[in-house]
């Protein structure tokens, strides 16, 4: 689950860059609407953690998608939702072809 647990932690990573460009670029609703939906993701990586580790690759991939159809009005250079877009699809699959589909321990 090494491979899940560290896309997990990349996960984070990536939202919170969204996060800061609303913190820089949006009004509140904005900012608030950013947050809960990356702690939605989060959320859900890590009960997938808990019970399908190979679940945090969809979750990446709908990030992925998410970027390539919702994340330009982000406040982010023009260029940047498309390639993060890419690099979450790339990330995703590599974690449903890499992480074991069972736990291998209770992560915390």
């Amino acid at each position: 689950a090494k491979v899940a647990e560290a896309a997990h932690f990349a996960l984070g990573m990536i939202l919170a860059i969204y996060i800061g460009a609303r913190l820089v670029s949006g009004d509140l609703i904005e900012v608030l609407w950013e947050t809960g939906f990356a702690s939605v993701m989060l959320l859900a990586s890590l009960a997938s953690l808990r019970v399908w580790p190979r679940g945090v690759g969809i979750i990446i991939i709908g990030h992925g998608l998410y970027d390539q159809f919702f994340a330009h009005s982000a406040g982010l250079p023009e260029w940047y939702p498309p390639f993060c877009g890419a690099v979450d699809i790339v990330l995703g699959l590599a974690v449903l072809f890499l992480a074991p589909s069972r736990p291998t321990v209770l992560t915390h």
